[in-house]
């Protein structure tokens, strides 16, 4: 069973400026848990807790990044002068 791509005006809306503010601060907090990992002082718990988030916020990023990929393929796609019909 094949998975059709959504329409490419749907297409070019992901990677939204809220998206990319987000996976930002998503990196920016798994850098933090990754340092504090690699300084191995942390209990077990917390390094528990540390690793479920980082895996969690991994996750995250991906689908933002496959976002931003899915709408440069998009716009990529588009005829020329296909951003003046935009709103």
């Amino acid at each position: 069973m094949s998975r059709q791509n959504p329409p490419l005006a749907e297409q070019r809306q992901a990677g939204t400026p809220e998206t990319i503010t987000q996976f930002e601060q998503n990196l920016e907090e798994l850098e933090r848990i990754v340092q504090r990992m690699e300084q191995g002082d942390l209990r077990l718990e917390q390094a528990l807790q540390d690793y479920e988030r980082g895996i969690l916020l991994a996750r995250q990023c991906t689908e933002a990044l496959n976002a931003a990929e899915t709408r440069i393929n998009a716009l990529a796609q588009e005829p020329h002068g296909a951003d003046e019909d935009r709103p």
